[in-house]
């Protein structure tokens, strides 16, 4: 599978196949974990507390300003076991480190230098917007001068059923027993590669179902779809690239419990297509910020799609979006409402496909 992107700055396009490494029969497979040029634009996601670094998932970059994408519900997750009551979770509309009292979050980019050398940086989240209710979330890092983007094409086309998807995420995240230390990191007292592990990790899936408006209430919210592999701890909130390059979709949560055999949970793109994305940072002593639709920086060519983003109806009614993603008649005998409908036989109704509710 090969992904083909535009690597900014410089704008010189960047050819990547992420199955150079698959090993015949296998539906995992380690991508080499420093230097690959997919590490431009996919990255291990942190919390921030305490002065140390907590893993949390995974981003992957969208745009050629550094704005990514990760899964909410692994930010949350990760937030709730390492400060309990003490975080408040805020998945409608924006939420930044203050929201979230004593937790912050942060970046890990890192990228190849002459002489088979690595520059590792800890990049700050400045932002993130929730397209509530669904799993995908908006992150945008404090700005970097200098540092090479390589923003991942999108797919906002539901996939067929049975179709060929990986997925890609970091896991086996390690580190010191104590966690990594911001202050030793940002004074030089470490080197951040030294101390620092992960495995850069694909999947491979078939599409086997699709959930038309959530896959279960506190559990996965929006639309999403199944495919019969398992992911691996660490790499929610990471792309998943359908069979020709794109990404279309969003790591959420393995669920191979609810089926009794490997299965995972996608989130899909859409409904995010009418959120408003926030940005901005500080450029020496000027201070910038920003707020647009993510269809209209797709049409500033800052954000890089198949197009079908036109396939998708869109209407506005008081304070919700109707959105029509287009499903193909064929696969409406494995589309469902919820898990709920699943496990009682019910198909989803003409109008569970054709329109999903989206409050802004």
């Amino acid at each position: 599978m090969r992904i083909i992107s535009q690597l900014f700055p410089n704008g010189k396009p960047v050819s990547t196949d992420i199955e150079a490494a698959r090993q015949p029969g296998s539906n995992m497979w380690e991508i080499p974990a420093w230097g690959h040029p997919l590490a431009l634009g996919v990255y291990p996601f942190f919390l921030t507390g305490n002065q140390r670094l907590i893993p949390a998932g995974t981003a992957f970059c969208i745009s050629n300003f550094g704005v990514s994408m990760t899964g909410v519900c692994a930010i949350i997750g990760a937030a709730r076991r390492h400060s309990g009551d003490a975080f408040i979770a805020q998945r409608d509309g924006l939420f930044t480190s203050q929201t979230m009292r004593t937790l912050g979050m942060a970046l890990f980019h890192h990228q190849s230098l002459p002489g088979s050398k690595f520059s590792g940086h800890i990049s700050t989240v400045e932002f993130i917007q929730a397209a509530s209710p669904t799993d995908a979330g908006y992150v945008f890092p404090q700005f970097q001068n200098g540092f090479l983007y390589l923003p991942l094409p999108l797919s906002f086309a539901i996939p067929r059923i049975g179709s060929r998807v990986v997925c890609v995420g970091f896991r086996d995240l390690s580190g010191p027993d104590a966690g990594l230390s911001l202050d030793d990191i940002k004074c030089g007292r470490i080197n951040l590669l030294d101390v620092y592990k992960h495995k850069l990790t694909a999947v491979e899936g078939r599409v086997t179902r699709i959930f038309a408006k959530r896959f279960a209430d506190g559990f996965v919210d929006g639309p999403c779809f199944t495919i019969d592999a398992e992911i691996g701890h660490g790499m929610s909130g990471g792309p998943v690239f359908s069979e020709n390059g794109y990404v279309c979709g969003i790591t959420s949560a393995a669920a191979t419990d609810f089926f009794g055999k490997p299965a995972s949970i996608i989130s899909l793109l859409y409904p995010a297509l009418v959120m408003n994305i926030r940005w901005g940072g500080q450029i020496g002593s000027l201070r910038i910020s920003s707020k647009r639709r993510l269809t209209e920086l797709i049409v500033q060519g800052a954000v890089i799609t198949d197009g079908s983003e036109n396939l998708v109806t869109m209407r506005q009614e008081g304070s919700e979006f109707l959105l029509g993603p287009g499903i193909h008649g064929e696969d409406a005998d494995s589309i469902y409402d919820d898990l709920s409908s699943f496990q009682k036989g019910c198909y989803a109704t003409r109008e569970s496909i054709d329109i999903y509710r989206l409050r802004i």
